[in-house]
């Protein structure tokens, strides 16, 4: 997918942005980052029908955009999660002015974070199951297992090959740096969701102002499971949670049968921008 456009980080980066024009009058720009391991081309499925498509159609001017390291945007020898928190999040919403923010799992935890430290100026954000895992958010002993498992998997990937294999282990097209791996192992391990100099994100969520939609699905077995997923949430103040019975953790931003809930989260928009 060719880029319509791309803004440049402050560390030189060229990020890869992707515009679906509204249908009617505009009611706004609308930033949307994509989860994990996946890259913009995930926004709109199927083709002219998904999350892109939909979000357009109720009036918004929809930028898809990569983060670093993927799809229409350039890969660095190594990135960090911090970079996506203080560099690509602000650079994307910078050049946009104030958008909407929909983050679909990694794109909405990216931009809790930078909101919150305030690096970023934005008109609301909705996660569509976003989530950080940390042993303290999960108080269920069967999937803290489950996760100490993948973290303990992430960190073979990360010894064996310096990154996260995604495309080698079929997890998905895109692999993530190694630095950006380490980043979520600290996380994990320290029980901390902080910067790598120590400036604690999880503590300056209390002090986000602005509209934030939450939107999780109780198919949604581990990744972000409701429970561990509004406890983190629950962070930001004002902050609403939908629970659904919803598909699996990729369904609620990939998944055409998700087409009512983007068109209610669309209106959910409207609504706080009269």
């Amino acid at each position: 997918m060719r880029p319509d456009w791309t803004v440049t980080t402050d560390d030189g980066v060229k990020l890869g942005v992707k515009t679906t024009e509204p249908v009617g009058p505009c009611r706004g720009e609308l930033l949307l980052l994509h989860a994990m391991m996946v890259d913009a081309r995930s926004l709109d499925r199927p083709h002219r029908e998904g999350l892109a498509s939909v979000l357009a159609a109720a009036g918004y001017r929809v930028h898809r955009a990569d983060l670093r390291g993927r799809g229409m945007s350039e890969v660095p020898a190594d990135w960090s999660y911090d970079d996506l928190v203080y560099r690509d999040v602000p650079a994307l919403c910078g050049a946009l002015g104030r958008p909407w923010v929909v983050g679909h799992s990694l794109g909405g935890h990216v931009t809790a974070a930078s909101w919150a430290m305030g690096s970023c100026e934005i008109a609301g954000l909705v996660g569509l199951g976003a989530n950080v895992w940390m042993p303290s958010l999960e108080p269920s002993r069967r999937r803290r297992m489950a996760k100490r498992l993948a973290m303990g998997l992430l960190d073979l990937s990360l010894r064996r090959y310096g990154r996260i294999a995604a495309r080698r282990v079929k997890m998905g097209p895109v692999d993530e740096a190694g630095g950006y791996g380490r980043d979520l192992l600290r996380y994990w391990r320290e029980d901390r969701w902080a910067d790598r100099s120590g400036r604690d994100w999880l503590g300056a969520l209390s002090g986000v102002e602005g509209p934030s939609l939450f939107v999780l699905s109780r198919g949604d077995r581990l990744l972000a499971h409701p429970v561990g997923a509004r406890r983190w949430a629950d962070n930001i103040p004002g902050a609403e949670v939908w629970e659904l019975d919803a598909g699996g953790h990729m369904a609620l931003g990939v998944d055409g049968e998700s087409a009512p809930m983007w068109r209610r989260l669309a209106e959910w928009m409207r609504a706080r921008d009269e």
